[in-house]
């Protein structure tokens, strides 16, 4: 936690490790509050002076300010009073500004106070009606009465939290842009770790002093029945913006959970406890207002923002929602896979049938609406149908017997004839017109059998229609959704749910970057061959993401501080060079610190095996891990480990290809008898081998492994690292600190299994 604090005082970048068990949310936790208490207390000491050296009247500035004062007016050619007059009124203004600043900030945390107040007394009240006797009877009574009570406890609950709200006076609908207090924003990767967090916040001693907030994606907080039952999350998004435009009657929304009285009644119920989704959305329900829009409300007031990783790492995502990232500090937890969260979430594929549904979609659009769109509007979607197109010729004509081809993005701009386009035009009116969304209703509301092509087809248009009629796409690699489509039926929701315009626009966003940021990969054929000697995949356009840098470094610009954490962050040296130094980020802002296991040395035996019984070497690269005695060799040493291990096996294999290959290689043996006579088989885990950045990321994979043996303080487990490889200094060293010092290093089988036998043997006794 000290290191924590400091490198959030000095404003540093922090990479932190710490094995499962020692603590680690709970340590980010008390860290980073601790720290915003003090930097809370030295600020608001700093306003108290600042607001007391501004109240002071003009003429108690001293000699030396007013001979300053003079000397400037001279140069300036002005006269003394109008120069302190100018200089009055900004200290004025100033001070205003941050009284107003102060006025809001004590308005809303003397009504969250009011509301906590009253909530303990409330559950204060609670527990002394337990004491007399209640508890006593609850634990006696039968289940159903039991959970009647409880439900009867939680609803009461609500209506004094409900009816405490509706005390206070009914704001404006006008809404003002509230201050944005510091904070700390808190990520990670997946929904159920963010509710453990704040399972790990609402144990530590900062809950009643801390306002904090969770925020999810519609899909997850949306309560409207008519929108979730549409599933996709970009039908539901579109959805519910229609809802929110104003109807009619002044300032009312079509959704009747868009509500802003009873909005602003859930953000300070939100704020007034610590509360995952879950809870919020159950609250939401019970106060009929939105969840989704009462938490964006309530980040400019909360000091802790718990978020997933899309909703951070996305910039236009990060904007939409609310977040301001300057002056404040940004803690990613799980961080070890989040150099291929940055490239998963901005890579981009477009196939050759979304292109051409999308470029169907546009010229109906522009056909329908040609006499009332604006004359920069029709040029900037005829342009994206010439884009589109360019696309599609590209994509249909293949040079050659090349079937994918890797291309910077310059010359790829060059072969399609788009170098002199200006992307971000068009990207610009993508955003503003919305236009993704009015697609699929545009053609949703055309009239089945009329044609878009009302004129002979020429250029563009009759090279889209010999794609179809020549059926140069194979009907089994395109969904039935998109075989509607370009066909002319099923439009409808299928359309809506699936319009392609929305990955059209992220290519062409990445179509920006510089050539050293990316590369796009073009795909003529490919993919497994069918019956029919044809490909299940059909042609497609994708950017593949190089430098992970170029859209994290504006974060950490942003940022007060980032820290990264994460159980194994090994090999660490990727991440400073790949998000930070990339970046150029100065080393010396950068601070490390990784912490041991707290697992005594003989819960762990991690042996780093080389050779087989027989003293073959235990060689598993690509070119030699599919040979028939390499996997006879396996399966013998699998089932030999098997017999001596009391317990539980698990066994982390390459990929899962090779996963597949191992077990055809069993069964057409003895041995997969053998080894389910030994052990029960289970699923198994996908790993990516590799060179240099492939071997980083088989690593990680790899430490991720290993962080599943060991989960608690007294827990105990052998990690068995077959491969010949792993007697490398170099591979060793990408293990985690707290167990790299421990590998044990054999060239002999029957060592290593005794050793096996031996830590068991001991482990077991020791239970006993």
């Amino acid at each position: 936690m000290a290191t924590l604090f400091e490198t959030l005082e000095h404003g540093k970048i922090g990479i932190f490790e710490s094995p499962t068990g020692t603590g680690k949310s709970m340590s980010l936790i008390c860290g980073a509050l601790k720290w915003l208490t003090h930097y809370d207390e030295c600020r608001e000491a700093e306003i108290k002076q600042l607001l007391v050296d501004l109240e002071k009247p003009v003429m108690q500035v001293s000699k030396t300010q007013l001979e300053t004062q003079a000397s400037v007016s001279v140069r300036k050619n002005l006269p003394d009073w109008i120069t302190s007059y100018s200089e009055k009124r900004g200290q004025k203004e100033e001070a205003e500004r941050i009284q107003r600043e102060r006025a809001a900030l004590l308005k809303r945390e003397k009504r969250l106070a009011e509301l906590k107040k009253n909530l303990q007394s409330f559950r204060k009240g609670k527990r002394k009606c337990s004491d007399m006797q209640s508890e006593d009877f609850l634990e006696s009574a039968r289940a159903d009465i039991k959970d009647s009570c409880e439900q009867e406890f939680e609803q009461i609950e609500d209506d004094f939290l409900l009816n405490e709200a509706e005390l206070q006076d009914a704001e404006s609908d006008e809404e003002e842009e509230e201050v944005h207090v510091t904070k700390i924003y808190f990520c990670s990767r997946t929904h159920s770790q963010l509710s453990q967090f704040v399972g790990e916040v609402k144990k530590s001693p900062y809950r009643d002093s801390t306002l904090l907030v969770t925020l999810g994606s519609r899909q997850g907080m949306c309560i409207n029945q008519q929108v979730t039952k549409l599933g996709s999350l970009n039908l539901i998004n579109d959805r519910c913006k229609e809802l929110l435009k104003t109807s009619s009657k002044k300032g009312a929304t079509s959704c009747p959970y868009y509500n802003t009285t009873r909005m602003n009644h859930l953000t300070d119920i939100a704020l007034s406890d610590v509360r995952d989704i879950e809870d919020l959305v159950i609250k939401g329900r019970k106060v009929k207002a939105c969840p989704y829009y009462a938490a964006r409300r309530a980040i400019p007031a909360a000091q802790f923002v718990v978020l997933p990783y899309n909703t951070l790492l996305h910039n236009s995502t990060r904007t939409a929602s609310g977040i301001k990232l300057s002056g404040n500090v940004l803690i990613i937890d799980e961080a070890h896979n989040l150099l291929e969260t940055i490239s998963n979430i901005h890579n981009v594929e477009v196939s050759l049938p979304q292109f051409l549904q999308t470029n169907r979609q546009l010229m109906n659009y522009r056909d329908k609406y040609k006499s009332r769109l604006l004359p920069v509007n029709l040029l900037r979607v005829s342009q994206l149908i010439h884009v589109i197109g360019q696309f599609v010729e590209f994509l249909s004509t293949p040079p050659g017997a090349e079937e994918t081809k890797l291309i910077r993005v310059s010359d790829f701009l060059t072969l399609t004839q788009l170098d002199n386009i200006n992307f971000f035009l068009l990207l610009k009116f993508l955003k503003s017109s919305q236009i993704a969304r009015k697609l699929a209703r545009a053609d949703d509301e055309r009239p089945d059998g009329e044609s878009s092509d009302r004129k002979s087809p020429t250029g563009i248009t009759s090279l889209l229609k010999k794609v179809e009629s020549e059926k140069m796409l194979p009907e089994k690699s395109m969904e039935p959704s998109l075989q509607d489509q370009l066909s002319g039926d099923g439009r409808g929701k299928a359309a809506y749910s699936s319009c392609p315009l929305y990955n059209i626009e992220s290519l062409l966003e990445t179509l920006t970057n510089s050539d050293m940021d990316g590369r796009v990969i073009v795909r003529w054929s490919g993919g497994n061959s069918t019956a029919d000697g044809q490909t299940d995949k059909p042609p497609s356009i994708r950017y593949l993401l190089l430098n992970p840098a170029v859209y994290f470094s504006n974060i950490v610009k942003e940022c007060r501080s980032v820290v990264i954490a994460g159980g194994t962050m090994q090999p660490v040296a990727e991440f400073k060079e790949q998000l930070f130094l990339a970046g150029t980020v100065d080393p010396e802002r950068i601070t490390e610190f990784t912490c041991g296991h707290v697992i005594p040395d003989e819960n762990v035996l991690p042996i780093a095996l080389s050779k087989y019984s027989n003293g073959a070497l235990l060689d598993f690269t690509y070119r030699s891990r599919n040979e028939k005695h390499t996997l006879d060799s396996l399966c013998e040493l699998l089932i030999k480990v098997c017999r001596s291990v009391p317990g539980g096996v698990v066994c982390f294999l390459p990929s899962y290809q090779y996963e597949g290959v191992l077990i055809k290689h069993m069964h057409s043996s003895a041995f997969f008898q053998t080894l389910n006579s030994i052990k029960k088989r289970v699923g198994g885990d996908g790993l990516s081998p590799g060179q240099v950045h492939y071997e980083n990321l088989c690593m990680k994979a790899v430490n991720q492994s290993i962080g599943r043996a060991i989960r608690h303080r007294n827990d105990y487990a052998c990690m068995l690292l077959l491969d010949h490889r792993y007697h490398q200094n170099s591979t060793i060293s990408k293990l985690p600190g707290w167990l790299n010092k421990r590998v044990r290093k054999e060239t002999d089988l029957s060592s290593a299994l005794a050793q096996l036998h031996q830590f068991f043997t001991s482990h077991s006794k020791r239970s006993l």
